[in-house]
């Protein structure tokens, strides 16, 4: 799994927040959001919204093959457009570990 970590921006928070909510609104981006994230190979893909004192961040997380997206694909120009109005890149990494549990232990 890989990381970005970013801050967000001043006066962005609701903005940010506003775009994450119509990816995952069926009658809004989530469709073609899935496509894509299926055609980049990953697994999964998450941002998560954070504070420490007083500022923002935001953690996005994937795991998976991560083919570059389609920049032909509205989603995605719209995606690149958001994280640039309201996210400053911080660093990139990778997770230490994680499991991915597929089956319930008894």
């Amino acid at each position: 799994m890989k990381y970005a970590l970013f801050k967000v921006k001043e006066g962005r928070l609701d903005q940010w927040r506003r775009w994450c909510s119509l990816l995952m609104d069926k009658n809004a981006y989530y469709d073609q959001a899935y496509k894509s994230v299926l055609d980049e190979g990953l697994i999964t893909e998450a941002f998560f919204t954070f504070q420490l004192d007083d500022t923002w961040y935001a953690l996005g997380c994937g795991a998976g093959e991560d083919k570059p997206a389609d920049p032909n694909l509205e989603v995605n120009k719209l995606h690149k457009q958001m994280k640039q109005e309201c996210l400053e890149f911080i660093t990139k990494g990778q997770a230490d570990y994680s499991f991915v549990i597929t089956e319930v232990l008894k």
